[in-house]
């Protein structure tokens, strides 16, 4: 892959900022995120719902901060990037990969201190790490498989002037973005508040005795 320098006088705030940011959430973000998912996997026993999502969701931060050296390196000097296609596309990936999981396993633990609070005698029934574990996987793949179909790494030409061109390697939506906003916003919550409906309407028939 051929090397990118993004000479615009105007963006030139971002090889010192960008930089700034990822190195702060790195240094903070990172201890943090271990800790927390060492405990919530190891010391934590039993283990519960609300532990398995804690665990996906600071091994999903985990992950996209392991990445972030690499574009710590890209903007510091100014937005070249020197890894390799597979790492463009591997960056590219988890990064939109963090931003639903974290979206997911949010709404996940929301769900369940709700079901805990406003249903305690149905969460009872249901509160099996078993479940968790099973939700948080589907929840991977299905999230990933999406990210695999709706976005493409793709290569286009930048020309910073009419006698200069460069070949910029960015992992970009495709025109399928709306799809993926679909699936992965549109319908989840939807469903969602859907079941949630449902269920209220069978407590307010037949309350837990």
């Amino acid at each position: 892959m051929n090397q990118t320098n993004c000479t615009d006088p105007k963006a030139e705030f971002q090889y010192y900022l960008f930089p700034s940011i990822y190195i702060l959430a790195l240094v903070i973000g990172l201890p943090g995120n271990l800790v927390a998912l060492y405990v919530f996997t190891v010391r934590i026993s039993p283990r519960t719902a609300f532990s398995v999502y804690i665990s996906n969701l600071a091994a999903a931060d985990v992950i996209i901060l392991c990445m972030l050296p690499l574009r710590i390196h890209y903007h510091l000097h100014e937005n070249v990037w020197e890894f390799g296609d597979f790492a463009c596309q591997l960056t590219g990936t988890l990064y939109y990969a963090n931003i639903y999981m974290s979206i997911c396993f949010m709404t996940c633990i929301c769900v369940d201190r709700y079901m805990a609070t406003v249903h305690p005698h149905t969460y009872l029934r249901m509160r099996n790490p078993k479940w968790s574990l099973l939700v948080s996987v589907a929840l991977w793949c299905f999230v990933l498989q999406l990210l695999l179909c709706y976005y493409k790494p793709q290569m286009f030409v930048y020309l910073p002037d009419p006698f200069q061109s460069s070949l910029l390697v960015s992992f970009r939506k495709t025109s399928n973005s709306c799809n993926a906003f679909l699936h992965l916003f549109i319908i989840p919550s939807t469903s969602l508040k859907r079941l949630l409906n449902i269920e209220g309407k069978c407590k307010f028939i037949q309350p837990d005795s």
